[in-house]
């Protein structure tokens, strides 16, 4: 995905003078972390996360937050334990938490929890489309035609235009998937139906 640079410079100087304002915000430090995900410079972003929660120890976000940078460094099983946490102090987190932490569980091969969990957010968000692909992919992989097919009706029916090529550029954001699972995914994409 193909952030356009002068909005993160925007995003950066909007935070800086946020910091400047409110330096005991968690949410500007939670903002100050996302914005260093989106630079991919997750030892910031770590560095960020952890004042947040410092600040608002019982704070969702900053869970949920650190723990998408650990995995972005590649610290899997913290990033996991992380984002468990973010989940036990809000259930109700938003959909991304969810889709973070299969991430984790798929790295880690605890497929049925990240399965699990991909149809959780399937099934209370129509247009989480993150979920829908991994799941096309899985039902697809493993010989479940007409489940990946009928997903990529869903994913279609919310977004008529969505094609294989939106889900590469989405996919983009994911710079540390492995090309072998992104070819993997295009693949079981066109053969459930995918335009």
């Amino acid at each position: 995905m193909n952030l356009d640079p002068l909005l993160i410079n925007k995003a950066a100087e909007l935070i800086q003078r946020s910091l400047e304002l409110s330096p005991l915000s968690p949410v500007v430090h939670t903002s100050l972390s996302v914005l260093e995900l989106v630079r991919f410079r997750p030892d910031k972003a770590i560095v960020a996360a952890r004042r947040a929660i410092e600040l608002a120890p019982s704070g969702v976000d900053g869970y949920a937050v650190l723990g998408a940078a650990q995995l972005q460094m590649g610290l899997v099983n913290e990033g996991m334990k992380t984002l468990e946490l973010a989940v036990r102090l809000n259930p109700v987190t938003a959909d991304i938490t969810y889709t973070t932490l299969t991430s984790a569980y798929f790295r880690l091969e605890r497929i049925d929890d990240a399965v699990r969990l991909w149809e959780r957010v399937r099934n209370e968000n129509p247009e989480a489309m993150y979920d829908r692909l991994f799941l096309v992919n899985y039902h697809q992989g493993i010989g479940n035609d007409g489940v990946a097919s009928r997903i990529v009706r869903e994913i279609l029916q919310v977004s008529p235009d969505f094609t294989v090529a939106t889900a590469v550029d989405l996919f983009g954001m994911f710079v540390d998937m492995p090309e072998e699972l992104q070819r993997e995914i295009v693949t079981n994409l066109e053969l459930a139906g995918m335009p």
